[in-house]
């Protein structure tokens, strides 16, 4: 299986910043990170995976079929998967 990388054009994330009147600020980094990990410790206390449902997505990925992941619905878990 190939995974891309995702490179990161900073030409173009620099002119979008400035089409916004944007800045990024190590305080609002931090901030962020913050409130990331905050929430982390609060808010995530367990996952739950629906082991079936993964066996089957393996079963067919060692077929060599194509598998498109949809979620059904959004939740506050969506961000850290």
């Amino acid at each position: 299986m190939e995974v891309g990388i995702i490179k990161l054009d900073h030409h173009a994330a620099k002119t979008q910043l400035e089409e916004m009147q944007a800045t990024i600020s190590k305080l609002g980094i931090k901030s962020i990170l913050w409130m990331f990990s905050k929430n982390m410790r609060n808010d995530l206390q367990g996952l739950l995976v629906h082991e079936p449902s993964i066996k089957m997505v393996k079963n067919l990925l060692n077929e060599r079929k194509k598998v498109i992941l949809m979620p059904l619905c959004k939740s506050f878990a969506d961000v850290y998967i």
